[in-house]
């Protein structure tokens, strides 16, 4: 079977044109193939950026609400020994908001502990009540901020009446305003 050179034409025509359609379509395929990876990365990086832009805005959100816990953490330090007593008198607040009875017992600075640019003040003091509102008073007077050190406790609790009494030494490092 012999062919034509018209046939020949054609056959080499068709077959050119095949290889021609396959190397298109292998370079298309390739084409969106690296598209559709520069697409992930693209995702990955705007998916990375939202979380970001939440997390930046959750933490705007939990600054604005805890200014007013933060102002008064800051108003809790003691920034002069004339503070010393506005800190006495709001321990001794707290504790007829519990139902206590106060009395103070002792109040000194002491000297030499610290140095020159903070004071320490030694505050001993005693209280009477319920048992129960007794430790929830020592439970507070536990986590006050760092400025203050619980020294030390004597809990006495009187069986038959359900009330305590409490003798405590509290020392206050006072920060003087710089």
């Amino acid at each position: 079977m012999t062919l034509t050179a018209r046939t020949k034409k054609y056959f080499i025509l068709s077959l050119l044109s095949a290889i021609t359609v396959f190397a298109m379509t292998g370079y298309l395929l390739v084409q969106v193939r690296q598209q559709g990876q520069a697409l992930e990365s693209s995702l990955a990086i705007i998916t990375e950026k939202n979380a970001q832009a939440a997390t930046f805005s959750k933490i705007e959100r939990q600054i604005a609400e805890s200014l007013e816990d933060r102002t008064k953490i800051a108003n809790a330090f003691l920034d002069s020994a004339a503070e010393g007593p506005d800190f006495l008198s709001m321990l001794e607040l707290w504790g007829t908001e519990y139902g206590l009875r106060m009395a103070v017992l002792d109040l000194r600075e002491v000297s030499g502990t610290v140095g020159a640019k903070r004071k320490e003040v030694m505050v001993k003091f005693s209280f009477v009540g319920e048992t129960a509102s007794v430790m929830a008073y020592v439970a507070l007077l536990e986590a006050l901020p760092y400025h203050t050190r619980l020294e030390s406790l004597v809990i006495r609790e009187g069986a038959e009446t359900g009330q305590a009494r409490a003798e405590v030494d509290l020392r206050i490092t006072i920060f003087p305003a710089s």
